[in-house]
């Protein structure tokens, strides 16, 4: 699979889990009260100061994720992988291969210039298991950056 697309997969599976993490929150009760008709241009006030202190919170947003993807692949793909991805020239077909990336992804968006960052750090090869043989198999790509 594409890295830009496994990149782009886990950033949003990120940005769902925040989503999410805000909409249990927002599922609290929340008691409203009514507010003096003198003392409407305050609240305003401080309701404006709060939506901008969030936004200068949120305009650059950074972090950091280890990812542990694995891939199943079955039959012909399988031994197709091994021969274009290992030194394996013959390979009795494997029924299923695991393939298994891991790393870490570092990224930093900056809403104001519509700008991103992304570094993928892959410090091991990627390892192909056949889980019926137990055998395991090494990428020639090596790490990754």
């Amino acid at each position: 699979m594409n890295s830009k697309i496994v990149e782009s997969i886990n950033i949003l599976l990120i940005t769902l889990i925040c989503v999410l993490s805000g909409v249990a929150q927002a599922n609290e009760k929340i008691d409203f009260q009514k507010v003096d008709p003198n003392q409407i241009p305050a609240e305003l006030m401080m309701l404006s100061v709060a939506t901008k202190t969030n936004y200068e919170k949120i305009k650059t947003w950074q972090g950091n994720m280890d990812f542990h993807d694995v891939i199943i692949s079955k039959g012909q793909d399988s031994v197709n992988i091994l021969e274009q991805h290992t030194d394996v020239k013959s390979v009795n077909e494997p029924n299923e291969l695991m393939t298994l990336y891991e790393g870490t992804v570092e990224f930093k968006i900056d809403a104001k210039n519509d700008c991103r960052f992304v570094h993928t750090v892959r410090p091991q090869p990627v390892t192909y298991t056949d889980p019926e043989k137990e055998r395991v198999y090494t990428s020639l790509s090596g790490s990754w950056e």
